[in-house]
């Protein structure tokens, strides 16, 4: 907002023929911000036939939860991350991350504070469903692994 204040009011001060091309430059790129956000954007997650979904814009990504070992939740259980590779903010939170206290970990969330932590032997996948509890109820209901 800022950076258009600023191109608008330095386009007051110039020629009548230089005025719009100055003051719609900086959102040429909003289409490039827009397209951005909606790949970067998680639209839901879904537990079906043996596997976690996460629902995006054109693709959806899937996880198989055999071999699940245990899930926890917790607002601080991404505290100290670090983005290896991906994407951490327009939009949503994915990629590659690190963090001591979970090691590696790919991660496809929206909000930290709704962090629910998949536990593979190989493997950590970090999501954000709306309701953490009924998610991770759903999910150990549906393999046996533990909660905690």
């Amino acid at each position: 907002a800022a950076g258009v204040a600023f191109n608008l009011w330095l386009a007051l001060s110039l020629p009548a023929h230089k005025f719009w091309p100055v003051v719609l430059a900086p959102l040429a790129g909003l289409p490039v911000v827009v397209l951005v956000w909606l790949f970067a954007r998680i639209k839901s997650y879904r537990i079906a036939d043996g596997e976690l979904q996460v629902i995006r814009w054109k693709r959806t990504q899937r996880f198989a939860l055999t071999g699940l070992t245990h899930l926890e939740t917790g607002r601080d259980v991404l505290k100290g991350m670090r983005k290896r590779m991906g994407n951490d903010g327009l939009g949503a939170i994915t990629g590659e991350f690190r963090s001591k206290r979970l090691g590696d970990f790919e991660i496809y969330a929206t909000a930290t504070a709704k962090a629910v932590v998949l536990h593979w032997p190989d493997h950590r996948l970090v999501i954000s469903p709306e309701q953490p509890n009924q998610f991770v109820e759903a999910i150990a209901a549906r393999t046996g692994c533990r909660v905690g």
